[in-house]
């Protein structure tokens, strides 16, 4: 868990220049979403360089492995749910109930079948389409298959089926996932001072990412509040840290 004031703190810090109201809880919030997504996103692309690097022979292995270490830090978003039908319109010449994706999903690991029967998952209509043609390759509960689009397509139909998913990452409570909210810095102004922000520690929602990514929160938080105010001395400060991971 990563702390939403923590991480408020040092962007105010670092981009405010003692100038009151220069980056609002607003302006804050409005970035704290897509700063996670973005992190979020990278790490499958971590992901992905580890598996190269593991090809090429020159991966360390064990707790210090990149491939495992970036699993291990996804491992938290991993969701399983059976999936229920009703996402969509029947195609002509089908005769399966589309499933609708879950309403967090992220990304797909695999689909099987309550008789514990792993689904081949297609991307490409065509080939399906030309499997579903064929009477030789034409899927059974043995081998089924799956087009992923905008919703799911199991083939044959009939089959109860169970996603195994990533899911978008949310928000945290006092430590307890909360799924129906965004990382949040929540205040109140003073009624002595309008100038003055006082936290509500109550509406708070912390960032859904391991800890060790406190740094990249709040580079990544400062690159979208710099484009967004032109400020040439906080691209300065986030292309160094960019350098220096």
């Amino acid at each position: 868990m990563i702390s939403v004031i923590e991480i408020f703190n040092v962007v105010r810090d670092i981009a405010n220049k003692e100038q009151k109201g220069f980056v609002t809880p607003e302006v804050f919030n409005t970035f704290a979403d897509i700063a996670q997504k973005n992190i979020f996103n990278e790490m499958f692309k971590e992901l992905l360089l580890g598996q190269q690097v593991r090809r090429q022979g020159i991966d360390p292995g064990r707790y210090k492995g990149a491939k495992k270490n970036v699993l291990e830090d996804l491992s938290r978003y991993i969701q399983e749910q059976v999936l229920i039908g009703g996402g969509g319109n029947v195609l002509a010449n089908e005769d399966v109930t589309p499933f609708d994706k879950p309403q967090d999903f992220a990304r797909l690991i695999s689909l099987r079948t309550e008789a514990n029967v792993t689904v081949e998952v297609m991307q490409d209509t065509e080939k399906v389409s030309r499997i579903l043609n064929s009477r030789l390759s034409y899927p059974t509960e043995e081998f089924p298959v799956a087009s992923i689009q905008d919703d799911i397509r199991v083939y044959p139909g009939g089959l109860d089926v169970i996603i195994r998913y990533y899911r978008q990452p949310t928000s945290l409570n006092n430590g307890v996932l909360d799924v129906n909210s965004l990382p949040t810095y929540s205040v109140s102004t003073s009624a002595f001072d309008p100038g003055t922000y006082i936290v509500n520690p109550l509406d708070i929602r912390d960032f859904d990412l391991p800890n060790h990514y406190k740094s990249e929160v709040t580079t990544e938080i400062l690159k979208l509040i710099g484009v967004r105010l032109r400020d040439s001395d906080i691209f300065s400060y986030t292309n160094s840290e960019d350098a220096a991971e």
